[in-house]
């Protein structure tokens, strides 16, 4: 087993436990509010992560809705960009120990 990921035995361990393939519960994106794609470097593999995730957003003014699911490293955000910049979201994610990066 030397050498092989951790990543797969987690989502295995997760799949077993039930969690994984689940997204967090979401509200409704607010009218006029765009989504932008971030990708993280760690991909979330428990509803744990998911949540912990969430929550570094969510309570940003400007943002109405945040979607994290078990093991997909991609989180869409949809927020009001006149509000909160896409920077600022990327800032919120790193101060949280999230490295990410924008999805073009």
């Amino acid at each position: 087993m030397r050498g092989m990921s951790r990543v797969p035995a987690l989502l295995l361990l997760a799949a077993l436990l039930g969690c994984a393939d689940e997204a967090a519960p979401a509200k409704p994106p607010a009218p006029g509010h765009v989504a932008a794609s971030y990708r993280l470097e760690a991909t979330p593999f428990c509803e744990s992560c998911v949540s912990r995730i969430t929550e570094d957003v969510a309570w940003m003014e400007g943002v109405s809705a945040v979607e994290v699911k078990v093991g997909d490293p991609i989180v869409k955000v949809w927020h009001d960009p006149a509000t909160v910049p896409p920077e600022r979201i990327l800032e919120a994610l790193d101060k949280a120990g999230e490295k990410a990066s924008l999805v073009p």
